[in-house]
């Protein structure tokens, strides 16, 4: 699961999601790097000093649009990150 906090129960059907009550509500005050919102849990990247946090879905569709847009993919120390900012491209 993206969030420490939560689980499935059942893994296989990937359902349902346990923990939810558990999220660290400072979780939910860091703004996301990609949508640019503090809306919703992120995940953060545990690389020393970066400080790259996420949604998870927006993290997924970022790098889908970058797939799809034949964007080059950089890797910087510890996160992928698309070459341009959506929107800017």
């Amino acid at each position: 699961m993206y969030v420490p906090e939560t689980s499935f129960d059942d893994a296989e059907k990937m359902e349902p999601i346990s923990g939810v009550t558990l999220v660290n509500k400072d979780r939910k005050r860091i703004k996301c790097s990609v949508c640019k919102t503090a809306k919703g849990a992120v995940v953060q990247c545990d690389h020393p000093g970066c400080k790259m946090s996420w949604h998870p879905l927006c993290g997924i569709e970022e790098v889908i649009h970058a797939v799809k847009m034949r964007v080059t993919l950089i890797f910087d120390s510890c996160c992928v990150f698309p070459v341009f900012a959506r929107g800017n491209g």
